[in-house]
């Protein structure tokens, strides 16, 4: 089959656009948007948060399919959009291996959720072009005829990933035992990438690291280490600089949302918080490197003045509970905890020796 150049370029705008889309859910409406990672394991904590992002989801689809059909081919719109699915599932697929022996339950569960959410896309699209869009132009809908049945056909393959991701959650993670253990793989596989991005960190942020850590008395280790956590997570250069655009024109609305900026992705609140002070009064600075990794640095010395010894947690899981917004029950603060904890093994958390990546 022939593809024009022409059409190549549409399926690359397509592609541009739902990325766009996907990422202003995840920016400007995060309480809206869930995610599939190998983490998300405590099911009822997440299950409101999944019915929401999946109807906020539909929407944004539906109402890009309808745009962009007066402008594209509704087979191109099609290609593009299932292109852009996979494009956003790939990247954990490879950093969790999750296509690499041993293949275990966990990874085939992990992976039928991704296949899901494609065909989720693609069921929307069938959905927007033989309903929507006829409706629009004036075509009748009859429950009790050939149309009515196309209706129903038309619904059934739009819910029923949604309906399948939806008792796989219900099913196997309900009664999922959440412990460290679990997650062991996501531990180590951060533990690795962390080893590797900390040289190129460094390269452009020694100096400031070097600078706070020494005048608040902390291993510029972890301050490095926090760094490159949250550069591994924050994830494309797109989401990054939307996250500029949306704090530079609208970040009184940024801070209603709390939204977490910059290169340590500190919340909003907290920022507020460490440095007594109205969000008004750093808005320029918020994406500056320097402060962020000055902020960073007072969130970690604050951790470790208030730190008692007789918690039943340990320090890193005391670090990793505030610099996260005290969700102290969260996996994500419990693998947090583990990779800090793995990272820092025999270090002290006080200034001392520079490591010689940092020299």
């Amino acid at each position: 089959m022939y593809i024009s150049l022409k059409e190549v370029l549409l399926i690359f705008i397509t592609i541009f656009i739902f990325l766009f889309i996907n990422s202003i859910h995840k920016i400007i409406f995060s309480e809206y948007y869930s995610s599939i990672s190998i983490n998300k394991f405590n099911y009822e904590q997440n299950s409101n948060n999944q019915k929401s992002s999946f109807f906020l989801r539909l929407l944004l689809i539906i109402i890009e399919t309808f745009v962009l059909s007066y402008f594209i081919e509704l087979k191109l719109i099609m290609v593009g959009f299932t292109i852009s699915a996979f494009l956003i599932v790939w990247p954990p697929i490879v950093y969790f291996k999750l296509l690499m022996f041993p293949i275990t339950i966990q990874k085939i569960i992990i992976l039928s959720r991704y296949l899901l959410y494609i065909l989720n896309v693609v069921a929307t699209i069938f959905f927007t072009k033989n309903i929507i869009l006829k409706s629009f132009l004036g075509e009748k809908v009859f429950f009790f005829d050939n149309t009515g049945l196309n209706l129903m056909y038309n619904i059934f393959l739009l819910a029923f990933p949604f309906f399948i991701d939806y008792l796989i959650g219900k099913t196997y993670y309900i009664n999922y035992d959440v412990n460290i253990d679990a997650f062991y793989e996501e531990v180590r596989l951060t533990v690795e990438s962390v080893e590797m991005n900390k040289y190129y960190l460094a390269k452009y942020f020694k100096y400031e690291i070097k600078k706070y850590s020494k005048k608040y008395n902390i291993n510029p280790r972890i301050i490095m280490y926090i760094l490159c956590i949250e550069d591994i997570y924050r994830g494309y250069s797109l989401n990054r600089n939307l996250e500029k655009l949306y704090c530079h024109f609208f970040y009184k609305s940024a801070i209603e949302k709390d939204v977490s900026v910059g290169i340590a992705q500190i919340k909003i609140s907290t920022f507020s918080k460490i440095l007594k002070t109205s969000p008004l009064n750093f808005q320029r600075k918020i994406f500056n490197v320097g402060f962020s990794i000055k902020v960073l640095s007072l969130i970690i010395k604050d951790a470790l003045d208030s730190y008692s010894a007789t918690s039943e947690n340990d320090i890193y899981a005391h670090i990793a509970n505030i610099y996260n917004g005290n969700y102290n029950n969260s996996i994500n603060v419990k693998i947090y905890s583990a990779v800090l904890r793995t990272l820092m093994e025999n270090e002290s958390l006080k200034y001392g020796k520079l490591p010689y990546w940092l020299e």
